[in-house]
């Protein structure tokens, strides 16, 4: 299914879909607080530095089905690169919004119109993507269907680590040195609140 691609230029566009953003997110596979629409939204007001490109998709009723949250960075005159709102500094995760569902519809759809308004930019730098994302196997291969060349390369590592459901959990979780030391800390803390 072929989707219709608008792109969202203003702060009053982007404020318009703040609703529908935050329900797409929440089917999203990578459902991450940099990837919220006021996260998105605070990061643009702060630090921003170029052209708001954000690509909606629609099907013919008007339901949304993807949400690509980009910019063109313009700091360099030379270049005009196409980049994730929120890349490079600041942000872990970042990545399209498209339930997996309609993430092929939408990938699909997305190339075909970067293909079309491939003037507006010199080159697209999608930074910081989960590495669990399937927009790393789906989009790529959407772009080099329409004759872009892709490459992918790790930027950096970010470290993670499985916590424990409950902080007694995670207690119990350390050696008996440390579990000894954090509620000596955390006793010192609270006693600290009390004067």
């Amino acid at each position: 299914m072929a989707l219709s691609i608008d792109r969202l230029t203003t702060l009053e566009q982007l404020a318009a879909i703040r609703t529908e953003w935050n329900a797409l997110l929440a089917h999203n596979a990578i459902n991450e607080v940099f990837l919220t629409w006021e996260w998105q939204d605070a990061w643009w007001r702060a630090y921003s530095h170029g052209e708001l490109f954000v690509l909606v998709g629609r099907d013919a009723h008007g339901a949304l089905h993807g949400i690509a949250p980009w910019f063109i960075d313009t700091r360099r005159p030379e270049e005009r690169v196409l980049r994730p709102i929120g890349c490079v500094d600041v942000t872990d995760y970042l990545d399209i919004i498209a339930p997996q569902a309609r993430r092929e519809a939408f990938c699909s759809s997305l190339a075909a119109y970067l293909h079309a308004h491939s003037d507006a930019f010199t080159r697209i730098n999608l930074c910081n993507v989960h590495g669990q994302s399937p927009s790393l196997v789906d989009l790529p291969a959407a772009l080099e269907r329409v004759g872009f060349q892709v490459t992918l390369r790790p930027q950096e590592v970010c470290p993670v680590i499985q916590l424990p459901d409950t902080f007694e959990g995670y207690l119990e979780s350390l050696d008996k040195k440390q579990r000894h030391e954090a509620r000596r800390k955390l006793r010192r803390a609270e006693n600290a609140e009390e004067r």
